[in-house]
């Protein structure tokens, strides 16, 4: 019976990997600024499990199955109410002897040099300039595995000078009109003077098994292989 156990608990941990994995992480925020507040909303959902947080209160709350389960909120200052400085604790002072007796027995500054040395040398150089293309490349493919779900953004902005204004308003018209997207983006001019309000709506999916392919190409490149080789050697 013993067996059995063990295949049962085997089994649960592949099937919460596999949920863990296979089941995409959302991503929720609302940002807006008006009258000069600023207002952030974040909210982090997988599965069952949802965390809200709010920068103006800072709090945290944390939901399972809809149901508040954590509450958290930074403890913010009380007027009239002076701080205790606490009294500082000094620690004890240690014999300059003893930290130059170390340095030099373990030629600290000596290897630190020689190590600085190899990795400015024109061979590691060389090597970390090999990494370049592959990180890029990783780095857009890890980009394209964030999914946009729905982008609502309303703008309203205006500069010192009303040409300057104008300039920008153009610039924003051409780059929307180019764009083909199927989001609500809006940039309202405002000429009478400095202003910028916004209010945006964002929402991302993440699904983590999506990232082990480009990952694994990554760490299989030949050229990645040698570069990384290559500074371990130098």
């Amino acid at each position: 019976m013993l067996w059995l156990l063990v295949v049962g608990i085997i089994l649960i941990i592949i099937l919460l990997a596999l949920a863990i994995l296979l089941i995409p992480i959302k991503f929720h925020t609302e940002s807006s600024r008006s009258n000069e507040i600023l207002h952030i909303n974040l909210a982090v959902t997988w599965l069952v499990l949802k965390i809200k947080y709010t920068l103006k209160d800072s709090q945290i709350e944390i939901f399972f199955l809809n149901r508040r389960i954590v509450d958290l909120v930074s403890k913010g200052k009380i007027p009239g109410k002076k701080k205790i400085k606490e009294p500082k604790v000094t620690k004890p002072a240690v014999k300059k002897s003893r930290i130059s007796s170390f340095i030099k027995k373990h030629r600290i500054p000596s290897r630190a040099l020689n190590k600085t040395k190899r990795l400015v040398s024109p061979d590691s150089i060389g090597h970390i300039i090999g990494l370049v293309g592959p990180m890029r490349k990783l780095s857009w493919e890890m980009v394209n595995t964030i999914e946009l779900r729905h982008l609502k953004i309303n703008t309203i902005y205006g500069l010192d000078d009303p040409s300057h204004t104008g300039i920008t308003a153009g610039f924003f018209y051409a780059v929307l009109g180019s764009c083909k997207t199927r989001h609500e983006i809006r940039f309202t001019p405002v000429f009478t003077g400095p202003m910028l309000e916004w209010d945006m709506v964002a929402q991302v999916t993440f699904t983590p098994i999506r990232i082990f392919p480009p990952a694994i190409r990554f760490s299989t490149n030949r050229q990645v292989i040698r570069s990384i080789w290559g500074i371990i050697r130098c």
